[in-house]
């Protein structure tokens, strides 16, 4: 369920004018402390109802903290041609923030699967499958070393309206922050399908927290107040350290698909040339093909060093059109890389629709050669913040 901020419902501007000023220390000083030993990332999520505030709210943080190491994303509905042509989750996988890093996220994964279902263009069924996987998702983030903050803002529905009215009547119905589905006209289907969210994601690795909005200083100092106590407690907790994952007890059969190969199975000369003649031909037709266009493709090449890899990504691409297709070489991580989720190297490698990506050695890299060699635990698969990764040739 949400969890409310702990502020009264009012507060008098004397008492707003002496907290504002140590408010503001108290976040320039837990961002500056997370800049400089970067053992997380924070994510403030913002969500509610049209016309409680969102757009001044994140106005007022940008006022509080410190701009440099603070960065919103606002999606928009309307997907652009590069979204468009990759997974749904593909424009929020990419903008998610470095460690030491704090990003403000409006229009967020949550907007989809509500609007759908205030609209009544997905069932109960269908969102529940859609909030199942934003509770993985955001296990992942969890994992992976990044806060999430995630705040519902509220206003009852007769002011509501009228503020909708003030807002249009000054001729800002098209600013971003506002997004229909969540205004007067749906109140209680947005507040149903909110409830809804709020039952089957507000996790102890990711809450909701409810911001009254009647009155824009209460709110603006219940949201400050949160991400400043909520940072400040990560940061005192001593943590880089991941959220810790329950063991994993696996009985896995001894004949598996790698014994099945027949490693002694041999083919002459003729009929390989043959044979790889056709399947090239055919490759260059699948790629081809108008259907094509209707979805991405991803190879995996994994395996020892002097494997062949090399050798047999350049026969499968040899008749491909190089416009279309990206071969990507794995090697250890930047410096930039580790300071993002581990998957966020590869997923800004995903191909859009109607094209191909090559991966020469993968993500699977995580639980071969990174957990043999000790650059990540095998409960978590999140490197140790003990252990430095930056001397990993592979």
């Amino acid at each position: 369920m949400f969890q409310s901020a702990n502020i009264p419902q009012t507060v008098s501007k004397e008492l707003l004018q002496k907290r504002l000023p140590e408010l503001r220390e108290e976040l320039l000083e837990v961002q500056h402390k997370l800049r400089e030993n970067k053992a997380f990332a924070t994510i403030i999520l913002l969500a509610g109802v049209d016309g409680s505030g969102k757009g001044a709210a994140i106005s007022r943080l940008y006022e509080w903290m410190d701009t440099r190491y603070l960065f919103c994303n606002a999606y928009h509905e309307e997907r652009s041609e590069s979204e468009s042509a990759r997974p749904n989750y593909w424009r929020y996988w990419r903008d998610l923030p470095a460690r030491g890093e704090t990003s403000i996220v409006f229009g967020s994964w949550y907007q989809e699967p509500l609007r759908d279902a205030v609209m009544g263009k997905i069932d109960d069924a269908e969102l529940e499958r859609q909030l199942s996987a934003i509770n993985r998702f955001e296990k992942m983030l969890a994992y992976e070393n990044i806060l999430l903050l995630k705040f519902w803002f509220t206003l009852p529905k007769a002011e509501q309206q009228e503020r909708l009215h003030d807002i249009e009547a000054k001729g800002k119905k098209g600013r971003n922050f506002i997004e229909e589905w969540s205004g007067a006209e749906h109140y209680r289907a947005a507040q149903t399908a909110g409830e809804k969210a709020s039952l089957q994601t507000s996790t102890g690795y990711a809450p909701w927290f409810v911001i009254p909005s009647q009155d824009p200083d209460v709110r603006d100092l219940a949201l400050a107040e949160t991400i400043a106590q909520s940072m400040k407690k990560k940061l005192e907790s001593g943590n880089g350290k991941p959220v810790s994952a329950p063991a994993v007890v696996t009985t896995l059969s001894q004949a598996n698909a790698v014994d099945a190969i027949d490693l002694s199975a041999t083919i002459s000369k003729e009929e390989y040339k043959e044979e790889l003649e056709e399947l090239q031909d055919k490759m260059a037709y699948l790629t081809d093909r108008k259907r094509f266009k209707k979805f991405g493709f991803i190879s995996v090449f994994q395996g020892n060093d002097a494997a062949g890899k090399g050798g047999s990504i350049r026969r499968l691409t040899r008749s491909m059109d190089p416009r279309n297709y990206k071969v990507h070489p794995i090697a250890a991580p930047s410096v930039e890389e580790k300071l993002h989720p581990y998957l966020w190297r590869f997923w800004r490698r995903l191909p859009k629709k109607g094209h191909s990506a090559i991966f020469d050695r993968s993500w699977y890299e995580r639980v071969l050669v990174e957990r043999v060699e000790g650059f990540c635990s095998e409960l978590t698969g999140c490197a140790p913040t003990t252990k430095s990764t930056l001397s990993r040739k592979n």
